[in-house]
């Protein structure tokens, strides 16, 4: 990873972490080769099923790739020491069998733009690499503080008097075509940890998508998530095309007021879109 000495800032260093696109958690690892005994990434020479070496088998295919949106505790992950302005390396001896492997270049400060260049150099041919394209894969982070953290629909007429739930956090999508898209919400577990102990049913999360940006109603929502007690919940739906001033609203909610905390939203499409947070 090299970063362009006209960008580069004083005392700022480059760095990049290499993981599994896929955590373990959502492995597709067949249930047969599992009984079969056929063992997974990093273990050389293990057999297979076929009588080969892990090593000589196909690598797996990149299905459905979208943004990785946090390296769980069980993820086999890499990062560089970030010591260099310039330059940062790592080297990784690698089975086919780990891919998908995601590589992710940063600085060590945030909210701080610049161009850099990626090179991978291998000892044998990579059977794909590419780049995702943020108009079709895109993440933001965001934060249900004090007074934007409303809770679900149920805190809202005709269920309570006050209407909490339009306090929440919204986000813009606009799509310029018919498309279909999956929407994730998630939160990384430590920071949450004790909230979520102390009350795991009114931390639940779940979001809601409403045409137009203005009235917050049970009327104006066209898909929604149950509310899970989990770190992520996904939405898959088909959006009509719509214009800028006409887009749809995206609201991630916990299910009671009050809980605060950070959170990121995913949304990845075929399709291009725009998709950003609310003034």
């Amino acid at each position: 990873l090299g970063k362009g000495r006209r960008h580069v800032t004083h005392g700022m260093t480059v760095g990049l972490v290499v993981t599994r696109l896929y955590s373990t958690s959502t492995s597709t690892t067949s249930t047969a080769a599992k009984k079969k005994g056929t063992q997974r990434p990093g273990l050389t020479g293990t057999m297979g099923s076929t009588g080969k070496s892990l090593r000589d088998e196909d690598a797996p295919e990149i299905i459905d790739p979208v943004r990785k949106m946090q390296v769980l505790p069980t993820d086999w992950v890499r990062e560089s020491s970030y010591a260099n302005e310039e330059v940062a390396c790592l080297f990784l001896s690698l089975t086919p069998q780990q891919g998908p492997i995601v590589i992710i270049p940063s600085l060590s400060e945030e909210n701080v733009g610049g161009h850099f260049t990626l090179s991978v150099y291998a000892d044998r041919p990579l059977k794909d690499a590419m780049m995702l394209n943020e108009k079709q894969n895109a993440v933001l982070s965001g934060s249900w503080a004090a007074e934007t953290a409303g809770g679900c629909h149920l805190h809202a007429p005709p269920f309570e008097h006050k209407n909490s739930w339009s306090r929440n956090p919204k986000f813009s999508l606009t799509t310029p075509t018919r498309m279909t898209c999956k929407i994730t919400l998630a939160r990384c577990e430590k920071p949450w940890r004790s909230q979520v102990a102390k009350d795991s049913v009114g931390c639940m999360m779940g979001l809601y998508v409403m045409q137009g940006g203005s009235d917050v109603s049970r009327e104006n929502v066209i898909a929604e998530t149950t509310f899970v007690p989990g770190t992520e919940v996904t939405l898959e739906c088909t959006l009509e095309r719509c214009a800028v001033e006409d887009s749809y609203s995206v609201i991630p909610c916990t299910y009671d007021p009050g809980k605060i905390g950070e959170f990121m939203i995913r949304v990845c499409s075929e399709s291009r879109f725009d998709f950003e947070a609310y003034s």
